[in-house]
């Protein structure tokens, strides 16, 4: 009996701790359109939206909102200051932040 205990034990955990895979975007077909390419004018939690910090990005003739999203690198957010260029492709959730000093850093959505 003790021995059928570790052996179902012993399965449990080899077929049931397996690290899921990662499902991506592009899996889930998620549409993700907007082109993010401008400066960061201002940061800011956001008490109508739960406190998620958003900020608003100048792009050309366009103001861009975006909310903190709980899939990207939460260190985007910490990272991310008034006056850094933010670039996003269209078609993409890879986010690149270039620092006043030149600096660049890529971020990416985690798995799914």
């Amino acid at each position: 009996m003790r021995l059928l205990i570790i052996i179902l034990f012993s399965l449990f955990v080899l077929l049931g701790c397996k690290e899921k895979p990662c499902i991506t975007y592009k899996q889930m077909k998620i549409d993700v359109p907007l082109n993010i390419a401008g400066v960061v004018t201002k940061k800011y939690d956001d008490p109508e939206n739960r406190g998620l910090t958003s900020l608003i990005v100048s792009q050309d003739d366009t103001i861009i909102r975006y909310t903190m999203d709980i899939m990207l690198e939460h260190s985007f957010y910490l990272h991310v200051e008034v006056g850094d260029s933010v670039y996003k492709p269209s078609g993409t959730l890879r986010f690149t932040l270039v620092k006043n000093d030149s600096t660049r850093q890529k971020y990416n959505h985690k798995c799914f």
